[in-house]
């Protein structure tokens, strides 16, 4: 998977993506709630945000549902 579809929170792949409106940065939405409730800042860049700074990311959400994955052996 690409690292675009990583969370950098939780390292998986991105569930329910969220952006940051500050700085684009992309998380999974339960992780970056997590996040902000402990500390009203972006976890990579450390740029001020709250609970209101973020939107829903259909586009890469779709990219991700869109990839396919197949098995190295098959």
């Amino acid at each position: 998977m690409e690292e675009d579809f990583i969370c950098p929170i939780c390292h998986e792949v991105l569930s329910e993506t969220v952006q940051t409106s500050e700085c684009g940065h992309t998380y999974c939405r339960k992780c970056i709630q997590a996040a902000l409730d402990i500390k009203k800042e972006c976890p990579l860049d450390k740029i001020r945000l709250d609970h209101s700074m973020y939107y829903q990311d259909r586009k890469t959400e779709r990219m991700i549902l869109n990839r396919r994955v197949r098995c190295v052996n098959g």
